[in-house]
């Protein structure tokens, strides 16, 4: 367009000083028209592109040369019009550098600019950083609750840092919710409500099995996977505007053990600093997660310890006088001639001094220290044996059980008699569950690529509470009126001995299902307690 408008211009100035007086008589003045040229051209350099410049240059050339054609007498014109190209060019080639050197220095400027505020961003995130490390050292005894405090604290420097106001903490255990923090800043109990992701669970299952960060859009929950991170094309790609929230995962050792789900930082901060930011952040988390965990297991150890050293000395003084109690009775029962009523008072208290018995042997189990007896066994043969011991029970109740196991299943090394224990507590509470007809279903498998084999015993019982789920494998945690909270309890404590565990299917409704989880190789540390 300016071009354009320079070559209207040209015409203009011919039109006006060779056409004023006639067509032809207007002729001498044009050396006027050349000293106008100079202008156009200044102007053609400024303001046109290079095609332009050199057609606008072209168009005057040819005008001069026209007049010198026309009136070559004039002899000062012809140099003057010999001379013009020369001059033109230079102009036009010299404001032609000048821009170049000027949009030169306009990049470096650009530059430098855009080199500060990256300073300035990456000075704001490791302050960020600084905050947040420095607030997580502060706190350097673990206890009950202080993952709460620690992520309020942190929340509040991420708020004012970059503007983010949501953080949840979600720690999964055995592929099961197990801990939930929420933490907010500025936000109404209105605004938090209408923040909340409906199917958060199901992307923060996505984030553990591949072990990615996603994010989270606007459009229905969708997800964007980022699998490197923010160094990655696909976050280079996103834009920032389809982004309601981040997921991250929480990785102790590499292995993802919960996500960190944050809403998005403010605008200023791109896409790449929100995720550069986040991820450190959740590797601090991470490893505030991971002391915990060590710290809640050191705890337990120590309680376990005192629970067992506390059992046996229970157990043996106890034992004594049962076994008092009950050599007395017998002699009772050999020597003299009761009635009806005082015989069956004698079998109540043989009876109950068998059930303390039973129940002091379980405790001096629970605090005895283990030494392992691991031997190649067949685990399907084992649990065909061991349900011949409830036989008596299964056939008085009418339980009908259900075997599905696995065909050739791998020789399992465990140690048998505690194993079979394990096995025996399940099928006796299952029964006890029934209490009357129902279904005892076993299911015998291999697990995780044939590394590990998994027994799950299903009953159609009366099932579990929610509520006591928690506490079931806690010592002394009963639900029984005559329970001694020891068996469950000694289960878990067998199974850890072995490198496995025993968790409840907590998505089963129609009764209760327990589920056994053993290597079928164990390594050189377990069984050492």
């Amino acid at each position: 367009m300016p071009s354009v408008l320079l070559v209207g211009l040209v015409l203009l100035i011919n039109l006006f000083l060779y056409g004023a007086e006639g067509p032809l008589v207007g002729f001498r003045n044009a050396y006027i028209a050349t000293h106008l040229y100079y202008g156009v051209m200044i102007l053609a350099g400024r303001f046109s592109t290079r095609v332009g410049q050199y057609s606008v240059f072209a168009l005057t050339t040819i005008a001069n040369l026209v007049y010198v054609v026309l009136n070559p007498n004039q002899f000062e014109f012809v140099i003057v019009a010999l001379i013009y190209p020369f001059v033109a060019l230079s102009i036009v080639r010299t404001i032609w550098r000048l821009k170049i050197e000027r949009q030169k220095t306009n990049d470096q400027l650009a530059d430098i600019d855009s080199v500060n505020t990256n300073l300035a961003k990456q000075i704001h995130s490791l302050s960020t950083l600084f905050d947040i490390s420095q607030t997580t050292s502060m706190q350097s005894k673990p206890s009950t609750g202080n993952l709460n405090i620690l992520l309020d604290e942190i929340t509040q420097i991420l708020a004012e840092k970059v503007g983010i106001h949501r953080l949840t903490l979600r720690i999964w255990t055995d592929n099961r919710l197990s801990e939930q923090v929420l933490a907010t800043v500025g936000l109404t109990p209105s605004e938090i409500r209408r923040g909340e992701i409906k199917n958060i669970e199901q992307i923060c299952q996505h984030v553990l099995d591949n072990n990615e960060p996603v994010a989270i859009l606007h459009k229905a929950g969708k997800i964007c996977p980022l699998p490197d991170s923010w160094k990655s094309e696909i976050a280079a790609a996103l834009n920032k505007d389809q982004v309601a929230a981040w997921c991250l995962p929480i990785r102790i050792n590499q292995n993802p053990i919960g996500t960190l789900t944050f809403d998005k930082a403010a605008e200023q901060f791109s896409v790449e600093e929100d995720l550069r930011i986040l991820t450190i952040v959740s590797s601090i988390m991470a490893q505030r997660v991971e002391i915990q965990q060590m710290f809640n297991s050191v705890v337990e150890a120590e309680r376990m310890a005192a629970l067992g050293k506390m059992a046996t000395t229970i157990a043996h003084e106890v034992r004594n006088p049962l076994g008092g109690i009950r050599g007395a009775a017998q002699l009772l029962e050999l020597e003299l001639t009761h009635s009806s009523d005082t015989q069956s008072y004698l079998n109540i208290i043989l009876k109950e001094v068998d059930r303390l018995n039973r129940v002091v042997g379980e405790l001096l189990v629970f605090g005895r220290p283990y030494e392992s007896n691991f031997q190649q066994i067949d685990l399907r043969q084992m649990v065909i044996k061991t349900l011949e011991l409830c036989k008596t029970d299964l056939e008085k109740f009418n339980i009908e059980v259900i075997e599905l196991f696995q065909p050739n299943l791998p020789m399992v090394e465990l140690d048998q008699d505690r194993i079979q224990q394990v096995i025996l507590n399940l099928c006796r509470n299952a029964i006890e569950s029934m209490n009357g007809e129902g279904q005892l279903i076993l299911h015998l498998n291999t697990a995780n690529s044939r590394e590990q084999i998994e027994l799950r015993l299903e009953d159609t019982g009366k099932g579990i509470d929610e509520e006591t789920i928690p506490y079931l494998f806690d010592p002394f945690f009963t639900t029984k009126l005559k329970g001694t909270g020891i068996g469950l309890a000694l289960s878990h404590q067998i199974m850890t001995e072995h490198g496995g565990q025993i968790r409840v299917d907590v998505t089963k409704t129609d009764g209760a299902a327990f589920i056994m989880t053993l290597p079928i190789k164990q390594n050189q540390t377990n069984g050492v307690q």
